[in-house]
C-alpha cells in the first residue's frame, strides 16, 4: 500500500577507529613538538643523494652566515674549512652508506666571514624502505666553538707550563722531600752539581 511501516538503520562501529585517529594525532602533535625543539636547539640541515643542500634550519644559516637561499642548492663545500682530509669524508660515506649508521664527528667549517666554527656532527644516509635506493643525508650538529677553543687555550698553556718546567729543570737545582724531610726526587742538575 505504500504505507510507513518503520525505519532500517545500518550502523557500524567507529569507536574504535575514533580513538585511532585521537592517538595518532596525538603522537603527530608530540613529533611536531619534538621537531620544533630540535630545530631551535639544533643545526639542521638535509641533502640530496649528490649531496646538494634541500633543507637548511635557521641555526644553519645564524651560525655559518649564510642565507637560506645561498644555502640551498649549493652543497656543503660552501663551508668547509679544508682542515679534514678527503679520508675524513670518505669514512663518513663508508659509514653512511655502507653500514648505514649515524657517523659522528667533531667538524670543523668556515663561515662566510671566514671565521671557522666547531661541530658535533651527526650524518645519517636517507633510503627509501620500499627500494632501498639513496635519497640523501640528513645532518644534526651541536656548536661547540666555544668549548674548543676553550680545551685549544688550555692545551696551548699546558704546553707553556710544560716548556717552563723544562726550561727550569734544566736551569735550575730541583729537588723534593716528603714532610719528615727525606728526598723524594732530585733533577739532572742536583745529580750534577752534588756529585
Amino acid at each position: 500500500t505504500g504505507a510507513l511501516t518503520g525505519f532500517t538503520s545500518i550502523l557500524q562501529d567507529q569507536t574504535e577507529t575514533q580513538q585511532k585517529e585521537q592517538q595518532l594525532q596525538h603522537r603527530l602533535s608530540e613529533i611536531g613538538e619534538l621537531y620544533d625543539f630540535l630545530d631551535q636547539a639544533t643545526i639542521i640541515s638535509r641533502t640530496d643523494a649528490k649531496g646538494t643542500i634541500t633543507y637548511v634550519n635557521d641555526r644553519f644559516s645564524a651560525i655559518s652566515g649564510y642565507t637560506r637561499e645561498e644555502l640551498i642548492g649549493s652543497n656543503h663545500r660552501i663551508v668547509n674549512s679544508g682542515l679534514h682530509p678527503r679520508e675524513f669524508w670518505l669514512e663518513m660515506y663508508r659509514v653512511t652508506l655502507k653500514e648505514r649508521k649515524v657517523w659522528k664527528a667533531l667538524v670543523r667549517n668556515r663561515a662566510k666571514d671566514g671565521s671557522f666554527y666547531y661541530v658535533e656532527t651527526y650524518i645519517r644516509a636517507n633510503f627509501d624502505p620500499q627500494t632501498g635506493k639513496h635519497l640523501g643525508f640528513t645532518s644534526i650538529r651541536q656548536d661547540q666553538t666555544e668549548t674548543h677553543n676553550k680545551e685549544q687555550e688550555l692545551q696551548h698553556k699546558l704546553s707553556e707550563i710544560g716548556e717552563l718546567y723544562n726550561f727550569l729543570d734544566e736551569a735550575t737545582i730541583i729537588s723534593r722531600a716528603d714532610a719528615k724531610g727525606t728526598i723524594t726526587y732530585v733533577n739532572d742538575k742536583f745529580s750534577a752539581i752534588s756529585g
